[in-house]
C-alpha cells in the first residue's frame, strides 16, 4: 500500500469537504424550496378560507331572505282557516246568546254573524303580523299565528268591528218582523 503524504491528506480532505459543502447546499436549496412552497400553499389555503367565509355570509343572508319571503303551505293556511272558522262561530254564537239570547235571529243572521266575526279575526290576524293578505305570513311565523288566533276572545275586538252593521240589522229585523218582535234598533 503507497503511504499518503499530508499534503494528499489534506488535498484529499479538502476535496471530501468540497463534496460535502456542495451536498449541503443542494439540501439548503431544497429545503428554502420547499419553504417557499409551503408559503405559496398557506397563502393559497389563506385566500380559499376567506373566499370560503365571504360565500358562507352571502348564503347566510340568502337564507334569512327565503325564510323571510317563505309564505305558509296550502296545509298550514287550510290549518289557519280551520281555526279561524271554528273560533268565528265560536264567538257569533256567544255574542248573539249574550246580546239577544240564545238562538235568536235564525240562521241567516247567525251566518251574517260568523261572517263579521271571521272579517274581524282575519282583520286582527294581518295587522298583528303587518300584512296585507293572510296568505302572506310567514312560514315561520305559522305556530305563533295559530297561538294569536286561539289567544282572541270577543273582547279582544274593538266594539264596533263587532255590533251589528246594517246589513246585518236588516237580517235581524227581518227575522224578527217575522216572529212578531219588536225590532232592534242601531246603536
Amino acid at each position: 500500500m503507497k503511504e499518503v503524504t499530508s499534503m494528499q491528506a489534506a488535498k484529499q480532505a479538502l476535496v471530501a469537504q468540497n463534496k460535502q459543502g456542495e451536498i449541503l447546499v443542494d439540501v439548503i436549496n431544497h429545503v428554502e424550496g420547499i419553504e417557499k412552497e409551503m408559503k405559496k400553499t398557506a397563502k393559497h389555503v389563506e385566500d380559499i378560507a376567506e373566499e370560503s367565509n365571504k360565500n358562507n355570509q352571502e348564503t347566510r343572508h340568502l337564507v334569512e331572505q327565503n325564510v323571510d319571503n317563505v309564505y305558509l303551505s296550502r296545509g298550514q293556511l287550510r290549518q289557519v282557516r280551520k281555526v279561524v272558522t271554528a273560533l268565528s262561530n265560536k264567538f257569533a254564537r256567544a255574542w248573539i246568546e249574550n246580546n239577544h239570547g240564545k238562538n235568536y235571529g235564525g240562521g241567516d243572521y247567525l251566518n251574517k254573524k260568523i261572517g263579521q266575526f271571521r272579517s274581524t279575526i282575519w282583520h286582527a290576524l294581518k295587522e298583528h303580523f303587518n300584512t296585507d293578505v293572510y296568505t302572506e305570513i310567514r312560514r315561520i311565523d305559522y305556530n305563533n299565528a295559530l297561538r294569536f288566533v286561539n289567544s282572541l276572545t270577543i273582547s279582544s275586538f274593538e266594539a264596533w268591528r263587532v255590533k251589528d252593521r246594517l246589513t246585518t240589522l236588516d237580517t235581524l229585523n227581518k227575522w224578527e218582523n217575522s216572529k212578531g218582535f219588536p225590532l232592534t234598533q242601531p246603536e
